[in-house]
């Protein structure tokens, strides 16, 4: 897989197919492979892209990690490609990305999906989110918490090779997840939801409990052009727990929005 570098730092990127630009963006504590399934359906029909994201996968580290740096960072790809005009797919960590990417460059983003994510969390909620989940982060094992993170990320009833998948792609160190999540429960969105005036598809997993339905639910009704589906039997990473479901919607999607 090639390789960039924005400022002295590497970036690992993914591209294939040929057609319409969709950029995949991953969530946090993942790699661009989580998207592997979808690069599959979609190769055929649209050039297909995704990178990982600083201190995730291979790209290399920069703290503190920053939604700003992460969108530059696919400003980057898009340039490096010469892609003027892309979809815009981010699910979690990867959905503040693309709305930051919106905010920054909107002439260049021609939809937007956005699972599992959400435009803001209150004070006392990030709160009780942070201390149970970095909490536990800094009680145990970088090992032992991503083999909790990868089974609470997947719906109930889920086939264990899905989960050590996920597993699988999991590499990062506890100080960029820390950075991460707290630039993911920094963001807020809300002003900008109403600024947004292209295609938008959100969605969300019905078990999902980090991104719960009242998240996907805020950004739908503020957003002009803005459809919500939810994912049956589907965890917080709904792409990856109920791939054709999840798929299909997709593409009727992008399929009605060329």
């Amino acid at each position: 897989m090639p390789f960039s570098t924005r400022e002295g730092i590497s970036i690992h990127y993914h591209t294939e197919g040929v057609g319409t630009p969709i950029i995949f963006l991953h969530s946090l504590g993942t790699n661009h492979n989580i998207w592997d399934d979808q690069f599959n359906a979609f190769k055929s029909d649209y050039n297909v892209i995704g990178f990982d994201f600083k201190g995730h996968g291979e790209s290399g580290k920069k703290l503190p990690f920053t939604i700003e740096n992460a969108m530059l960072d696919a400003k980057h790809i898009m340039d490096l490609l010469e892609i003027s005009e892309a979809h815009i797919v981010g699910i979690s960590l990867g959905g503040h990305v693309a709305m930051k990417l919106y905010e920054q460059v909107p002439n260049r983003v021609k939809s937007l999906t956005l699972a599992d994510t959400w435009a803001y969390v209150p004070p006392h909620l990030r709160v009780e989110r942070t201390n149970n989940r970095i909490g536990r982060l800094q009680s145990i094992s970088i090992e032992q918490f991503c083999e909790e993170l990868a089974v609470s990320s997947i719906a109930l009833g889920a086939e264990s090779k899905t989960i050590e998948k996920l597993r699988a792609l999991m590499n990062f160190s506890k100080d960029t997840y820390i950075s991460a999540w707290d630039a993911v429960h920094s963001v807020d969105f809300r002003e900008l939801l109403k600024t947004i005036h292209v295609p938008v598809l959100v969605m969300v997993g019905d078990q999902d409990k980090s991104s719960p339905l009242s998240y996907a639910e805020e950004i739908t009704t503020q957003i002009e052009k803005a459809k919500l589906e939810i994912i049956p039997n589907a965890g917080h990473l709904s792409h990856l727990t109920n791939v054709p479901y999840f798929n299909q919607k997709l593409r009727e999607f992008l399929g009605g929005n060329k």
